[in-house]
């Protein structure tokens, strides 16, 4: 399946705008986002990656820890994080959590074009709501660590444990910020991902493309 962009000056094309566009450095054929129908692909560097020779870490920072993790690692570390998010999600915040994630896949975005900062996150306007946003986190790194649907990836993800363990470290000793914004790389209410994939089961991409991260790796 090849993932369709959003229409131009949608909500949900502004957000993939708002998310790429701070990350990326241009060159005169990647300045505009693709029109209603186009491919949502990139192929720009992020500034956001770190290069080691040939290799390209895709960075999760938060609290002064970082996680950085190769194109493959990113893969895995994403989908069984999305896996536990689709099932374990039920209040609004939880699904604009998941279009974050949704927005990390590299089949539709880029290769070493992704990553986010937990700073960057809209965690709450009240402490009761940052707490609550923080421990859905927490669950959901958990439940993927257990090896939820792994089974349904298609393949073995060796190292994702320790990945996960170390992104549950860094979400626990951070201390979500009071402020309220503005937050623009998290998706708002109107970008949350709602929509299940009735194939797959697992929270599709929709508004930013049609299809799950299973619907849209390549054959």
């Amino acid at each position: 399946m090849v993932a369709r962009g959003p229409a131009k000056g949608s909500s949900a094309y502004n957000m993939v705008d708002a998310v790429l566009r701070p990350l990326v450095i241009h060159t005169p054929r990647d300045l505009a986002l693709p029109e209603r129908g186009a491919s949502v692909r990139r192929h720009r560097r992020s500034v956001v990656a770190r290069r080691y020779g040939d290799q390209v870490a895709n960075i999760f920072s938060g609290g002064g820890r970082e996680l950085d993790l190769s194109n493959g690692g990113t893969e895995a570390f994403v989908e069984v994080l999305i896996l536990a998010v689709s099932d374990l999600a039920s209040e609004a915040w939880d699904f604009r959590f998941a279009a974050l994630l949704i927005l990390q896949d590299q089949h539709v975005m880029g290769r070493g074009a992704v990553g986010f900062h937990l700073e960057e996150v809209d965690w709450g306007a009240v402490e009761s709501e940052r707490a609550r946003s923080k421990d859905f986190v927490l669950r959901a790194t958990a439940l993927a660590a257990s090896g939820h649907r792994w089974s349904e990836l298609g393949y073995y993800p060796p190292r994702v444990h320790d990945y996960l363990d170390r992104f549950r470290i860094m979400v626990e000793h951070f201390t979500p910020p009071a402020s309220r914004g503005p937050h623009h790389h998290f998706p708002g209410p109107d970008g949350a991902a709602t929509a299940s994939c009735a194939r797959h089961r697992i929270l599709s991409g929709l508004p930013y493309w049609e299809g799950c991260f299973l619907c849209n790796q390549p054959r």
